[in-house]
């Protein structure tokens, strides 16, 4: 079965990362996958708007896969890892569609990094969002905190500094998450293309027109070269053994 699946509701395209039985942790196939289908959603005519989501009730992502990160030891391993999901995380926020991270359930770390790379977040009561990787002695390291100081300025500095879960509802209150829907269950899906057609004007020409404007106003070469350095910052960081011990000290809880 694929990490990563491509559906169709209508003029909505889902990226659904399909690892469940991991809470929606990021290997190297769902890299590929989303890099993959992030161009198909592009060139699919059909679609006005992309969501992202996780399988399952639980997670919409736990971040990285420590069965594979956790084998990185030095900045010279992780460097490279990091660096291709930073790409992918860069063509999603540039991309030329709104995009809407459904944030189905835990979004920590890694997971928080793709939700603020969407345009849009949705939510279900029972999530929990964090950026939670000043935990583990290393920093965001795919792109997500110079996302969120892009989108957010300075009211991303306390989600970082703190190292803090928040649930859904505090995150509508200060405007990182724009829904949370009453309910959740399988359909799910239905309550936000609903959601969609009822407060969007779901003409792809014209969500295309207006993402250009909200681009327009982004400096691409500068955003590229922070999120530059934040992968190398955590590539440094991450080859300390205060990072290391946490990691330990996480696969012995």
């Amino acid at each position: 079965m694929s990490a990563v699946t491509y559906e169709k509701y209508h003029d909505c395209v889902i990226l659904r990362i399909n690892r469940e039985h991991k809470r929606n942790a990021v290997n190297e196939e769902v890299i590929d996958k989303l890099n993959t289908f992030i161009t198909k959603a592009a060139e699919d005519e059909e679609a006005a708007v992309v969501v992202i989501t996780g399988s399952g009730a639980k997670a919409f992502c736990s971040g990285g896969d420590l069965e594979v990160f956790g084998s990185l030891y030095t900045a010279d391993e992780a460097y490279p890892v990091l660096k291709k999901m930073s790409e992918v995380l860069l063509k999603l926020f540039f991309f030329s569609k709104p995009t809407v991270a459904m944030i189905n359930g835990h979004a920590v770390g890694g997971g928080s990094e793709i939700a603020s790379a969407c345009d849009f977040r949705f939510a279900v009561p029972e999530a929990k969002l964090g950026f939670i990787q000043g935990r583990l002695g290393i920093t965001t390291g795919w792109g997500g905190s110079s996302f969120l100081f892009q989108q957010f300025g300075r009211r991303s500095l306390p989600l970082l500094t703190s190292a803090k879960v928040y649930r859904a509802q505090e995150l509508e209150s200060i405007g990182f998450i724009d829904k949370v829907f009453k309910t959740s269950g399988e359909d799910l899906m239905t309550q936000v293309v609903n959601e969609l057609h009822t407060n969007f004007i779901m003409d792809r020409p014209v969500l295309e027109a207006y993402k250009r404007r909200k681009l327009d106003q982004i400096n691409r070469k500068q955003l590229e070269a922070n999120v530059e350095r934040e992968v190398t910052d955590c590539a440094v960081l991450w080859e300390r053994e205060e990072h290391h011990q946490a990691v330990e000290n996480f696969f012995n809880k």
